[in-house]
Parts: C-alpha cells; sequence; structure tokens
C-alpha cells in the first residue's frame, strides 16, 4: 500500500512539473524561392554553380587562382616584354573561365529551384522542424501557437554565396 500511495504521489509531482514548465517552440522555417531564383539575392551564375560537376568546379578554381596570381604578377611588371606576355596569359586564363562558366551553364533542363531547395534542405534540415517554401505573404497564418517562425532567405542567399566563394575561390 505505501508503494502505490508513493507512486501515486510521485506521478502527481511529475505531472505538476510538466505542466508548469513551457512548452518548447518548434522552430519553422520559410524560404522565398523566387527572391532567391529571380536574381533578387543570388544570381544565376552561383545557383549553376551549385550543381556543377566537381571537375568543372575545381578546374574553375584554380584557373581563378591563376588569374589572381598572374594580376598580382601584373603589377610587379616593369618592362614591356614581361606584360605582354602576362596581358596574353590573363586573356587565355579568362577565356578558359569563360568557357568553364559556360560548360555549367550549358544544361538548360536543370531546375533551379531544386537546386536551390537541395542546398537549403541539406544546410537546415538540423535546425528546424519544418522548412516551407513561401510564395508571397511572409504572415498568412492566422494563428501560430507554440511555433516560431523563420524567414531564411537572406541568410540562405548569403550561405550560397559563402558556399559558391569557396568552392570556386572568387
Amino acid at each position: 500500500m505505501r508503494t502505490v500511495i508513493t507512486v501515486a504521489l510521485l506521478s502527481l509531482l511529475c505531472a505538476a512539473r510538466a505542466e508548469s514548465q513551457e512548452l518548447a517552440k518548434a522552430k519553422v522555417a520559410i524560404v522565398r524561392f523566387n527572391r532567391l531564383t529571380n536574381n533578387e539575392l543570388v544570381g544565376y551564375e552561383q545557383i549553376r554553380t551549385l550543381a556543377a560537376d566537381k571537375d568543372s568546379l575545381e578546374a574553375l578554381k584554380k584557373t581563378n587562382a591563376e588569374i589572381k596570381a598572374t594580376n598580382k604578377e601584373i603589377v610587379a611588371a616593369e618592362d614591356d616584354a614581361k606584360l605582354n606576355e602576362l596581358s596574353r596569359k590573363l586573356e587565355f586564363l579568362n577565356r578558359k573561365s569563360s568557357l568553364l562558366k559556360q560548360r555549367m551553364n550549358n544544361d538548360s533542363r536543370r531546375d533551379n529551384q531544386k537546386v536551390i531547395r537541395d542546398f537549403v534542405v541539406e544546410n537546415y534540415k538540423d535546425k528546424y522542424l519544418l522548412i516551407a517554401q513561401e510564395p508571397e505573404a511572409l504572415d498568412r497564418f492566422l494563428w501560430k501557437g507554440n511555433v516560431e517562425i523563420t524567414d531564411i532567405t537572406d541568410d540562405v542567399a548569403a550561405k550560397v554565396k559563402e558556399y559558391v566563394a569557396n568552392v570556386v575561390g572568387e
């Protein structure tokens, strides 16, 4: 009998304690893909870079590093012959960079919104219970209850730009 009373009292105490604590808010993220994909926050070239193959990205990164190094050499050049040589090298590297970017952009079947959606899911799935794509109105919910809604569109744009800069070296 004593154990039954003890268990009952412990159950009541636990229930009262749980009732007095506030529930944690569920985190929901909203991304406005139209702002991301309509060149407002993220350029098409950056979106296409997200979907590029590793060989193209590695070649572009290497080429961009060579362009930066050549530009530094141009500043240090002291004679006309060296300057002409560096000018030809820079022209070649810029053409190579342009062709690599063109190679990445040739896939006309690519869905830019799918590329961004995949990037968002991969980078934010651990932070939020739900990630929604918001077409227009940010405050379309009449009642939110115990939900914390965050618009992560600008954060996604910054993360895409950072990713592209790290991968391509621009």
